[in-house]
């Protein structure tokens, strides 16, 4: 019986992440001349808005951040320092609530 309410518990997070972690895919990623980073998203149903949030990281560590309402598709820019532009920089992003 426990490994039964175990076996529950770990299906329904696994549907849980897995309707989540898909509502939303970074379709690009630019930094350009002046130290913006411009994430391009686009919401799986695209009649819909949603406010998002990404994160850029540099060398796996946190450096910058921002969120924006996006409708479908848009694009959030995060403007940082000049020294992370030529930097192995990475975008992920997330739908908030």
């Amino acid at each position: 019986m426990k490994y039964y309410k175990i076996q529950s518990v770990f299906l329904m997070l696994l549907l849980f992440f897995s309707f989540s972690s898909h509502a939303l895919e970074i379709t690009h990623y630019e930094v350009d001349l002046i130290g913006y980073h411009n994430v391009t998203v686009a919401l799986k149903d695209l009649n819909k808005q949603a406010k998002v949030e990404c994160i850029i990281r540099a060398d796996g560590k946190p450096v910058g951040k921002g969120w924006d309402y996006i409708n479908g598709v848009g694009t959030i820019s995060i403007q940082l320092s000049m020294g992370l532009r030529n930097r192995n920089t990475t975008a992920s992003c997330s739908q908030i609530k």
